[in-house]
């Protein structure tokens, strides 16, 4: 008799064997294989009530239906193959009941099915809850039928995910994963100080790529000499105004820059005008008493009939704190007038020896430092409204422009001899400091000056003659020598700005143009 797996799939119908005979089969070897195989394929019938009696078609039809697994996968204790059937249906040699039966794991897939995580923060205020799909516009896409109207917390979060899936796809870092890391590859991400978000190469010195782009008011060029620009802090618009009466905005693309909007000031030339830090209001100031503050959301303007208390002529120069707690207006006999900007009132007013000229406050608003007609600057503390500390600028007269650096470190005075110098933090309790770097490449009075949001760069103008613009590299102290090139293509220069992450640099000159170029160094924001 032949023995094998294939006599599992018929039925026996030979009658049970009692004792007696079994005892006489057993001498024989094939026979006692045929009784085993014999009594196993008994126990199938007997357990469940699957006809197993399968042609070869049927069978590889159900191995394929099944999860592809051959049918001959296990051995019995005897190294006979058992039938993959055999295993999922007939009781084991302990009798272990269907349900306490571990159920096949055929993949390392099905193991991590298997772990489901628990998520690490449950509100459970969701269940109360309710949200009205149905009346917002904007939540209609996530009904399932038109009927749907109300539903929880947590439903509300199940549809917005499978919404967000269906559109953007489940990003990488939510899928589930047994990956862990390296320790040592943690322990080196923690001590290094490498720049993991930003840019970690630093500005080249000597030369500077520079690429010149659209002007940014192509759209409307000024028909006066532009003696305002800014860039909006958020947004790539740009601010232009001067003596021709109107303030515009232009939204920079660097292919069509379109005006976004334009507004006259009638008999109102304009001399300053500067961004809110929020960007949403602009202030405008000129050679009056009064000055203005536009609205960019409502279009309105707004006439501030002076400042009261205070009997100055004229609010021709400001500067607006970084914090937007106040604004500084400059005003005659060395007055600075504090005047809040959320009252336009008075806050103080602040006096120092000589007259003032220009101001600058500190990168996080906290100091004021003022600069003018002794030579000396003072610096002013906003919490106490004094003078906190002065100090000399080196063989200065006059001073005409400083600034600070974004990240505090620099103070760059200049004056009206073209002589710029750059201080470091010692200035601040010297009173005698020296210069780290003494700026000679312009020989006419420094008009504007302005630190790069990187604190990498700074430019250095004068009005006096054409091209007179130098870009110096703070990290070397030395000017790059590739740019301007070409003599004559800047015109008499009025005003400066950089743009928010420093990808731009707009120049105004006295022919109403906003001439703007691409610093590459930086991203294009």
């Amino acid at each position: 008799m032949e023995t094998g797996l294939d006599q599992l799939f018929f039925i026996d119908k030979t009658p049970k064997l009692d004792a007696n005979e079994s005892a006489c089969i057993h001498d024989s070897a094939e026979e006692k294989d045929e009784g085993r195989i014999r009594k196993r394929s008994n126990s199938v019938k007997k357990k469940s009530d699957i006809v197993l009696g399968l042609d070869d078609e049927e069978a590889e039809l159900e191995r394929l239906v099944l999860g592809g697994r051959p049918d001959n996968l296990f051995l019995d204790d005897d190294n006979q193959q058992i039938s993959t059937k055999e295993v999922l249906h007939v009781e084991s040699d302990d009798q272990q009941s269907d349900d306490q039966l571990e159920p096949l794991e055929t993949d390392s897939s099905s193991k991590l099915l298997a772990k489901k995580r628990k998520p690490a923060w449950v509100d459970e205020d969701d269940n109360d809850v309710s949200i009205d799909i149905k009346r917002e516009k904007r939540l209609r896409k996530l009904r399932k039928t038109v009927q749907d109207s109300k539903i929880d917390g947590k439903d509300y979060e199940k549809r917005l995910r499978s919404q967000y899936e269906k559109l953007v796809g489940c990003p990488e870092w939510a899928k589930a994963t047994d990956k862990k890391i390296d320790s040592d590859d943690e322990d080196e991400f923690f001590r290094s100080t490498r720049t993991y978000l930003g840019r970690s190469e630093n500005l080249p010195q000597t030369t500077i790529s520079i690429r010149k782009v659209k002007d940014a008011n192509a759209a409307k060029h000024s028909t006066a000499s532009l003696k305002c620009l800014e860039f909006h802090p958020s947004s790539k618009v740009v601010l232009t105004a001067g003596l021709n009466k109107t303030l515009s905005l232009f939204q920079v693309d660097c292919e069509t820059n379109p005006c976004i909007q334009s507004v006259f000031v009638d008999r109102f030339p304009v001399y300053t005008a500067h961004f809110t830090p929020d960007g949403q209001k602009i202030l405008i100031s000129s050679k009056q008493r009064h000055f203005y503050v536009f609205d960019m959301f409502s279009a309105e303007i707004k006439k501030i009939p002076g400042i009261k208390g205070t009997k100055d002529k004229s609010l021709e120069k400001f500067v607006v704190s970084p914090d937007g707690s106040c604004v500084a207006f400059l005003a005659s006999s060395g007055y600075i007038h504090l005047v809040s900007l959320k009252t336009l009132q008075l806050i103080c007013s602040m006096k120092m020896n000589g007259s003032v000229l220009c101001a600058a406050f500190s990168a996080d608003g906290s100091y004021l430092y003022t600069f003018g007609g002794d030579g000396e600057v003072y610096v002013w503390d906003m919490q106490t409204k004094r003078c906190k500390h002065r100090f000399r600028d080196e063989g200065c007269l006059v001073g005409t422009c400083i600034d600070a650096s974004k990240d505090g470190r620099y103070i760059a005075c200049g004056s009206r001899s073209g002589v710029v110098n750059i201080y470091n933090e010692d200035c601040l309790s010297n009173r005698n400091p020296k210069p780290i770097k003494t700026v000679m490449n312009l020989t006419t009075s420094i008009d504007d000056m302005k630190f790069n949001p990187t604190s990498e760069i700074l430019a250095i103008s004068s009005r006096a003659v054409k091209d007179s613009l130098k870009l110096l590299h703070i990290s070397s102290l030395t000017v790059f020598s590739n740019w301007p090139t070409r003599k004559g293509t800047l015109g008499y220069i009025q005003s400066l700005a950089f743009s928010p992450q420093s990808g731009y640099l707009a120049i105004g000159n006295d022919a109403g143009k906003a001439l703007l170029f691409r610093l590459l160094h930086y991203p294009n924001e």
